[in-house]
């Protein structure tokens, strides 16, 4: 039970730890966030015998929505599965106390 302990600390610590370097990617380094949402950018103005386009980010504004989203729900996820290792390693750490008291005593 100490080992499964062990893996879900590690795995819920990588997964937060992947989250928060994605999140970086996105908004430090101006990767841009995964194409979730493919919305045309842009309004078309017809002036008499021209057409004025007027773009507006509403497409990326959503897709950076999305990833804060899935961010948040990937630090939760990760916080989640490291506490639930904590606890095996606590509970197996009571357990093996258990067992030496009850060994101590019988000897």
């Amino acid at each position: 039970m100490k080992y499964f302990g062990v893996i879900f600390v590690v795995l819920g610590i990588a997964i937060i730890i992947y989250s928060i370097f994605a999140s970086a990617q996105i908004f430090i380094y101006g990767e841009n966030p995964p194409q979730i949402f493919q919305i045309e950018e842009g309004i078309v103005i017809p002036v008499e015998d021209e057409e004025i386009v007027i773009d507006l980010p509403i497409g990326g504004m959503i897709n950076i929505s999305t990833w804060l989203v899935f961010a948040a729900f990937l630090v939760f996820a990760g916080s989640k599965l490291s506490f639930l290792g904590i606890q095996l390693l606590r509970y197996s750490d009571k357990k093996n106390e258990k067992e030496q008291r009850s060994y101590n005593i019988v000897t």
